[in-house]
Parts: structure tokens; C-alpha cells; sequence
């Protein structure tokens, strides 16, 4: 038997480690972005039972987003010429508080958008991020979110465009035939803290 066919399946394995597990190990650094804040519009509901009655719902709408600039795209190069990962940080806050009958319940979706100037292009750079909560939930409820971003979609970021996060949010508060001890404050909205995009690199 010819020995290179002994050895060869031996050498691909050393090659293919000593190719994967020097660039697992590499990307120890990061480069943190803060996102600036464009839009924000909770979600709140308020309702007194001896004023309101019925069903009432109020739409919220936050975005916070950062132009590619020349640092971020270089950063962004040598994270991917690393096999490095891209992520962004951003937590919603949930509160519902409940008095007598009163019912409520929130819903968010929140999305990491990759854009055009202009608008003309709107790419998701990871799945849709889906926050949810109903009943008193006994004070503020944190929703933190640390996607991952798609790297091939993050490859496509060029110099100008624009990287965002959108929340749209919806509150719902419910008194049927209430009075006064009847209550509901009903409110989604994002942390104080700045939503940031992190990028690490070899």
C-alpha cells in the first residue's frame, strides 16, 4: 500500500484543526458602537375604572440606529477577514401593574435592520426578536436581546449606509364595568441604556 494514503487522512486532520481553532481563539477583542436614539414612543396604557371602560390600545414605536463611517467599515472588515461575530445589545422593559379587574397585556417585535441611504434597501441582519408579557408582572420586567448578526448579510454593509434597531410595540389595558379601584398602567419601552452594535476581531 502506498504509505501517503496512511498518512494523508492524518495530515487533513491537523491541517483542518490548526485551521479552525487558531481563528475560535483569535477574536478575544471587541469594539464596542453605541447606537444614537431617533424615535421614541412607548407603548402605555393608563385606565381608571370609573373613566374608562372597555378595551383600550396604544402603539409604540422606538428606533436607534449608526451610519457606517470609515472606522466602523474598517472594524467591520477585519472582524470578518477574522471569522469573527458581530452582535447587537439592547433590552425592552415591560411593566404591567393591575388594581381590581383590571386586565393588561404588551407585545413587541424588534428588528436589526441593515439600510440604504434613501431607505431604498431594508435587509434584516438576524431574526425578529419577540417580546411579550400579560397579568401584573409585580414591576419592571427586563427582555435583553444579544442577537448575532448574519455574516454573510453584514459583508454587504458599505461605507454610508445605515445599521438600526426597530421596535414596534403595542399595549393593551381592559376594565369592564369598573369604578375607581379598578386600575391599569401598561408600559413597554427600551432601557436608558444605549443600545450598542459589538464587533469582535482577532
Amino acid at each position: 500500500m502506498n504509505p501517503l494514503r496512511q498518512v494523508a487522512p492524518w495530515l487533513l486532520a491537523v491541517l483542518a484543526a490548526a485551521g479552525t481553532a487558531p481563528a475560535a481563539l483569535a477574536c478575544t477583542n471587541s469594539v464596542v458602537f453605541p447606537l444614537q436614539t431617533v424615535l421614541s414612543e412607548p407603548a402605555q396604557v393608563g385606565m381608571v375604572g370609573h373613566v374608562d371602560n372597555g378595551t383600550v390600545v396604544d402603539g409604540g414605536s422606538l428606533r436607534a440606529e449608526i451610519v457606517v463611517d470609515q472606522a466602523l467599515l474598517d472594524t467591520l472588515t477585519a472582524s470578518l477577514a477574522g471569522s469573527c461575530s458581530q452582535y447587537v445589545h439592547q433590552v425592552g422593559l415591560g411593566n404591567i401593574t393591575l388594581l381590581g379587574t383590571g386586565q393588561g397585556e404588551y407585545s413587541a417585535s424588534t428588528e436589526v435592520l441593515h439600510q440604504r441611504p434613501g431607505g431604498v434597501l431594508r435587509r434584516r441582519l438576524a431574526p425578529v426578536l419577540l417580546d411579550a408579557g400579560s397579568g401584573a408582572t409585580g414591576g419592571v420586567v427586563d427582555h435583553p436581546h444579544d442577537p448575532r448578526l448574519n455574516r454573510v448579510l453584514v459583508s454587504r454593509v458599505r461605507l454610508g449606509d445605515v445599521i438600526a434597531i426597530e421596535t414596534r410595540a403595542t399595549a393593551t389595558g381592559t376594565i369592564i364595568d369598573g369604578w375607581v379601584a379598578d386600575q391599569v398602567q401598561v408600559l413597554y419601552t427600551w432601557s436608558s441604556l444605549t443600545p450598542t452594535l459589538e464587533i469582535r476581531v482577532p
